[in-house]
């Protein structure tokens, strides 16, 4: 549960880091490629991922397979995440991040259907009220917004489904045979994430590599947070998949997330939300607190 509140923090400060790239009008995808560099770097250097037994087969490496299949989650993560970037451009920022974050009810449900994980009464009310939460505030802005608001909405339910289809592969690494005591799932994604932020730049005809000094700020903040933020979400999760329970991790994760981020755009970033975007948000926030359980994992 420790490890679930920590990532849900770390995954808050990726909004805010959006925030500052966004008004810096610096590249993104270039701070992302430059991100996972640095990453993979410190987990070496660290320990976090154990590099000489690795090599030295101490440790065994995964098969083909296994790492493609992490290497497709982590390529995928970034999709969305990249995704909900330009959502949070084109919208209030408060209400992106709370409909692409909960793409959290995705692996639930497919985690309950693959690995018989139980989907209590409680879990079923959370996924109601999120739904209900997202109708809510999509609705708010397509009625009233603008049609750049208008596109943020459609761009955060995009991030929604990728998101979704990640955090289900992801998941689902907790319940493979392969242990990763070397840690290396946190390389392999980190290296997905590179390579995908590569393409992006690429795929725009984008060839500037130059960064400034405030890019390189960021991107050691973002280094520190992501590499540690992958780290813990696999450890939470093998600790939770031994339990059969690793479908809770998301959810208390993302809810920390969410909050976290929602009292940041409320007290830094002065954003307003209508009555309605209020509840919807207010029932998004109740809805993962609901499928985590958090009150019985306290007890």
């Amino acid at each position: 549960m420790y490890y679930a509140v920590i990532v849900g923090i770390l995954w808050s400060c990726t909004g805010i880091f959006y925030g500052h790239i966004s008004r810096s009008k610096l590249d993104v995808c270039l701070v992302w490629i430059s991100c996972a560099l640095v990453s993979i770097v410190f987990a070496g250097l660290s320990g976090i991922t154990d590099v000489p037994a690795l090599v030295s087969g101490d440790i065994p490496l995964p098969s083909a397979g296994y790492a493609g299949f992490m290497f497709g989650a982590g390529m995928l993560n970034l999709c969305g995440s990249l995704t909900l970037y330009q959502a949070l451009k084109r919208g209030n920022p408060g209400v992106a991040w709370a409909i692409g974050q909960s793409a959290l009810i995705v692996p639930l449900i497919a985690l309950s259907i693959w690995y018989k994980e139980p989907l209590q009464t409680y879990k079923l009310l959370g996924i109601a009220l999120i739904i209900g939460g997202i109708i809510a505030l999509a609705g708010d802005k397509n009625k009233g917004g603008t049609p750049l608001q208008k596109t943020g909405i459609i761009l955060a339910l995009l991030a929604f489904c990728i998101t979704g289809c990640a955090g289900t592969m992801t998941s689902s690494s907790g319940y493979f045979s392969y242990v990763d005591k070397g840690n290396i799932r946190t390389v392999i994604t980190l290296s997905a994430y590179m390579l995908t932020a590569l393409i992006w730049k690429l795929s725009s005809r984008d060839f500037s590599f130059t960064l400034n000094l405030k890019a390189l700020c960021i991107i050691v903040l973002m280094s520190l947070s992501t590499c540690c933020g992958i780290f813990l979400q696999f450890k939470g999760l093998d600790h939770l998949a031994a339990k059969r329970a690793g479908g809770i991790f998301f959810p208390l994760a993302i809810g920390i997330c969410v909050a976290f981020f929602t009292l940041y755009t409320i007290i830094v970033k002065r954003e307003k939300y209508s009555v309605k975007a209020g509840c919807g948000l207010a029932a998004v926030i109740l809805g993962i607190i609901v499928i985590s359980n958090v009150v019985s994992l306290l007890i």
